[in-house]
């Protein structure tokens, strides 16, 4: 994961990524990003949608096949008009709708061709569908920390199989099953869980494949496909010295609850460290005896950890980058 833990999404800091369905080594369910535009409200969606409304009308218009960047550099906060690039990859909302259009018609082709259909998901629902990557049903945010951590050796069960619309679900679920293998493969390449809805969302493709990965090639720059991409507001929040002073106050709230960390990021890296470690390869369902009460102290640790990082943050880090955020994009 390449985004920065003192992105202050909502909720602040932590993003609860029980539907990712991918091994923990591979990506904590439990995300810590931010960004005050990138997690949509339901009134947030309604704006949302005139923005899309708006694109229409420009594609009507002979305007709708510029890339993402044409009508203004991402990041910069200078394109169209007043929009702030709050969304993901720096874009505005107009950007980020217009990507998203692109990238599912792409898709659709590339399917076509490959004699599968695929059913383009509009931006609204394809929006609502990355909101709800950020969420355990029925669990607060401070109860999802207290049963799973941060989803590294707990492992959440997932609340996502096959994210790619009900339509396309319904699609997938009429074939013979040696034909469903086949249209995953052709859609999503060798990782079936990696669809553009959650590749968007963590704004990492690397592991996107099929027509997904041929279709994001052709949206986004070479550089935003890179799993070391880092979002350039991101990057302003990290480096404000408002950021660092909280993140030292975070640091010693965290040793007064008996934790020594510099950064954030050093908890996930070290969880997980110590599960390759303990599982030595295995899968750390399959464990016994020794090993599995190991396993039992770890994740014990791993939720005592995220609470105490959880209420560090709430107390010096999340209001703080919220703040920051809004002052760089001018809100």
């Amino acid at each position: 994961m390449s985004r920065s833990s003192t992105k202050t999404k909502t909720p602040p800091r932590f993003q609860l990524m029980a539907a990712s369905g991918n091994p923990p080594e591979e990506d904590s369910m439990l995300k810590r990003t931010s960004g005050v535009g990138r997690r949509l409200s339901s009134s947030a969606l309604r704006g949302f949608a005139l923005v899309i409304t708006a694109s229409i009308a420009l594609a009507a218009c002979g305007g709708g096949s510029k890339s993402p960047a044409a009508s203004g550099t991402p990041g910069t906060g200078k394109a169209n008009g007043s929009q702030p690039p709050s969304e993901e990859f720096g874009m505005t909302e107009t950007q980020l709708v217009t990507s998203i259009e692109r990238g599912e018609g792409l898709i659709a082709s590339c399917m076509a061709s490959a004699g599968f259909k695929y059913i383009a998901i509009d931006a609204v629902t394809f929006r609502e569908a990355m909101k709800g990557l950020g969420g355990a049903r029925g669990l607060s945010d401070k109860d999802y920390v207290t049963q799973y951590g941060y989803g590294i050796t707990t492992r959440p069960p997932a609340t996502e199989v096959f994210g790619v619309g009900a339509q396309n679900a319904a699609v997938l679920k009429n074939l013979t099953p040696s034909n469903q293998v086949a249209y995953k493969r052709t859609l999503l390449g060798d990782d079936t869980k990696a669809t553009f809805v959650s590749g968007l969302e963590r704004e990492d493709f690397s592991k996107l494949g099929g027509c997904t990965r041929s279709a994001v090639t052709q949206v986004f720059k070479p550089e935003d496909l890179k799993d070391t991409y880092f979002n350039p507001i991101d990057k302003q929040i990290e480096a404000d010295p408002r950021t660092v002073a909280a993140r030292a106050k975070w640091s010693s709230c965290m040793r007064t609850a008996g934790y020594d960390y510099g950064h954030p990021d050093d908890i996930e890296k070290e969880l997980r460290d110590q599960l390759a470690k303990l599982a030595d390869g295995a899968e750390p369902a399959s464990l016994t005896g020794r090993s599995k009460d190991a396993l039992t102290e770890l994740q014990g640790k791993e939720r005592a950890v995220g609470l105490a990082d959880f209420d560090c943050l709430e107390k010096f880090v999340n209001s703080v980058t919220t703040q920051v955020e809004q002052d760089l994009l001018g809100r």
